[in-house]
């Protein structure tokens, strides 16, 4: 006797539910898994690109430490700060500097004014 493809077989399965719980949290714990994974993934590429932007990075200064030591030594002196008390301190005012056409000026206003007072 040949059975056909198209019937259909039933098995009873006892407590259906736990397998039903245990399969769903299987796929559950699965799909977490993944996301791990590809968390993990995109991690190591942007490492690697990282990697290999400081890579770059450093060969720069490399050469321009090269560059860098090549160039001629020149001392530059510096001046050495005198060291002042605080305490003999005064403190200065800016004087206006002296301008000898302001000084005409002032006189040419006070002659005016004096002959202004003396009508």
């Amino acid at each position: 006797m040949k059975k056909s493809s198209s019937e259909a077989m039933h098995v009873g399965i006892e407590n259906p539910k736990t397998y039903r719980k245990e399969v769903l949290t299987s796929a559950i714990d699965t799909i977490q898994i993944l996301k791990r994974y590809e968390t993990l993934r995109t991690l190591r590429k942007e490492k690697a690109d990282q990697t290999l932007t400081l890579r770059k990075h450093i060969k720069e200064l490399r050469d321009m430490f090269g560059e860098f030591h090549n160039l001629p030594n020149v001392h530059i002196e510096t001046e050495h700060p005198h060291q002042h008390s605080s305490k003999n301190k005064k403190t200065v005012h800016p004087k206006e500097p002296h301008n000898p056409y302001l000084d005409k000026l002032q006189r040419d206003i006070s002659t005016l004014r004096s002959k202004l007072n003396s009508l």
